[in-house]
């Protein structure tokens, strides 16, 4: 059996691979990633791949569950699932994910939010902060929110449809005068397919009990916590569902629908 991906995706895969073997020194400081972006978007929702194995490799981060049982969430060392009844959930080592970006997170740039950003001049805001265009970061921020809205995705039986038409039943929450973190990375557009080009963040509140896929916010004041990742390490899946799936179809419609729905 053959996988369909064009060669462009392949080169980059290629290259970040050479590039991390090269600079060994480096690697703690690589972001990691399991499976791709496409390959979730057309509906591959289940992985061998253990979140025990996955907290080998980073203490910070965001993704998802087999069935696409809820957002998963990473920050300090603990993983939790932000489940479509609003609620967080400590995360089992044997649970199994079939996408996740992670890091070891080691503040390198600190910034104030000293004004009220609402989510896209928040993404404007850090787009000017931020050292380059170019380089991959995990994105930390503390803040107090005046308003958030963000989701959760019930879990799917097979025949799996694509995410772009589950995300149809998602479940939102909205909350008011709440304090937490934003957990999340900034991809360059030149990773489409292996990951959301820009910012993509997941939200937990500071008693750790609420959370979700952000999309939308009203900050008030905070803290932007960022870390470059020096190298990218991409995790490939040995099944026959992610060996059969096109990868070459431009899928960043569907991926606009499920980042902004």
């Amino acid at each position: 059996m053959t996988i369909t991906i064009n060669r462009h995706l392949f080169f980059l895969i290629f290259l970040f691979v050479c590039i991390a073997c090269q600079q060994g020194q480096d690697l703690n400081d690589a972001i990691f990633q399991r499976s791709t972006i496409d390959a979730l978007l057309a509906g591959r929702y289940d992985d061998t791949y253990t979140f025990g194995s996955l907290k080998q490799m980073g203490d910070f981060g965001i993704g998802t569950f087999n069935s696409i049982d809820g957002e998963m969430l990473a920050l300090d060392g603990v993983f939790y699932q932000c489940r479509t009844d609003g609620k967080t959930y400590p995360v089992a080592d044997e649970g199994q994910t079939p996408f996740a970006t992670v890091k070891f997170f080691q503040t390198e740039e600190q910034f104030n939010l000293t004004q009220p950003f609402g989510y896209d001049d928040l993404k404007r805001h850090l787009d000017e902060i931020l050292p380059s265009q170019n380089h991959l970061y995990a994105i930390k921020i503390y803040c107090n929110l005046d308003s958030i809205l963000f989701r959760s995705v019930p879990k799917q039986q097979p025949p799996y449809e694509a995410l772009a038409t589950v995300i149809a039943d998602e479940v939102k929450f909205s909350h008011q005068n709440i304090h937490g973190t934003l957990v999340g990375f900034r991809f360059p557009p030149y990773l489409q397919g292996v990951n959301v080009p820009g910012y993509h963040f997941h939200f937990i509140s500071e008693d750790r009990k609420v959370g979700g896929h952000v999309l939308d916010l009203l900050t008030r004041d905070g803290t932007i916590y960022s870390d470059q990742g020096n190298s990218f390490l991409l995790s490939f899946p040995d099944d026959d569902v992610f060996t059969q799936t096109d990868l070459s179809i431009d899928r960043s419609e569907d991926l606009e629908k499920v980042e902004t729905r």
